[in-house]
């Protein structure tokens, strides 16, 4: 992604939503550190959530970071117009292989 995007840098981080609340603060404020440091270096933020629907948690997480400066995508990956052709391309490449 790094590479064949153009961007400083690229950070990967699980959430982990469903985890213990301990757990997802710390992952929480691990994400606010990132945010703030690349903002502190004049960088622009833009997080990319691997979410299926637009119903998920992305309001957790507009809350979560509240305060800082970056661009979040809140719609899920079912929204995308080539969402459906795309399950369809990983169904046959599955069927193919039986």
């Amino acid at each position: 992604v790094k590479k064949f995007g153009s961007f400083s840098e690229v950070v990967a981080i699980n959430l982990q939503d469903d985890a213990e609340k301990s757990i997802r603060a710390a992952n929480v404020e691990k994400i606010r550190e990132i945010i703030k440091k690349a903002s502190k270096d004049g960088k622009n933020v833009l997080i990319v959530g691997l979410l299926m629907s637009t119903r998920g948690i992305q309001h957790k997480i507009i809350n979560d970071l509240s305060g800082l400066d970056y661009k979040f995508n809140t719609k899920g990956m079912a929204e995308h117009q080539n969402f459906s052709k795309w399950i369809d391309e990983v169904i046959m490449e599955q069927i193919e292989k039986l």
